[in-house]
């Protein structure tokens, strides 16, 4: 059965229907799947697993079904979600991923991350994302009330927003250098990343590739698919 990959559906409660979209794929997929990988900005913005909404908590009751047809979920953090932590991942039976992780599939390998490591230009990201997934700083937010909590996380979009309108697109590029680093120090095969919100099929070199999954909006995204007979593709979410 069929492999599924997908990222950054940014998930929000003022947005329900982001949240029907994933749960027609769902119900269009879960037939015919072995596994799924989420890869990393499942939430516009996750504070702690405290906050647990309406909406939030169907999915959470989603992902358990999925568990409990013999249908593995795994998860990355990503730059919105990176307090997803072990209530949420209990509750979820789904199991968390390290930012890089290794997956064979077939004959081939393939890196499987989030994709903001790749983003090297964007040094001020870089350099936040450092003291950002620092375990002591994390212990302190969760522990803070979750009104301060949805404040800090209202600012933080709010900044980020506006660091993107004034900066070029190039800065939220992934790099070369980046890649071939990646793909070279995991001996892999291919790149399987989401984050930039721009799906593509990029070829690294003559038989290799890096694959990047799309947002999503009402209709879906771009996800990931691999069959062995067809190999991994990219194609629109079924709904």
């Amino acid at each position: 059965m069929p492999i599924y990959f997908a990222s950054d559906m940014h998930l929000d409660e003022k947005k329900p229907e982001l949240f029907q979209a994933f749960f027609k794929f769902l119900d269009h997929c879960q037939d015919d799947m072995e596994s799924l990988y989420l890869l990393g900005d499942l939430f516009e913005y996750w504070i702690g697993d405290d906050d647990i909404q309406p909406l939030t908590r169907k999915f959470i009751e989603r992902l358990v079904k999925l568990h409990d047809r013999g249908i593995p979920c795994y998860i990355q953090h990503g730059n919105r979600d990176f307090l997803l932590g072990r209530s949420f991942f209990k509750a979820t039976k789904a199991t968390l991923l390290q930012e890089n992780y290794l997956l064979t599939m077939g004959t081939q390998t393939y890196v499987l991350c989030h994709g903001d490591l790749l983003c090297t230009l964007d040094t001020e990201y870089q350099n936040n994302r450092k003291w950002l997934r620092n375990p002591v700083l994390q212990f302190l937010v969760r522990r803070l009330p979750l009104s301060k909590r949805r404040q800090m996380a209202d600012r933080m979009r709010a900044r980020s927003h506006d660091f993107f309108e004034k900066q070029s697109q190039e800065v939220f590029e992934v790099t070369e250098d980046a890649v071939f680093q990646l793909i070279n120090t995991w001996n892999a095969n291919h790149i399987i990343h989401g984050h930039t919100h721009q799906p593509f099929t990029h070829t690294i070199s003559k038989d290799k590739f890096r694959y990047v999954l799309g947002s999503w909006d009402k209709n879906g995204g771009i996800i990931g698919k691999y069959s062995e007979q067809d190999g991994f593709q990219l194609i629109p979410s079924p709904n």
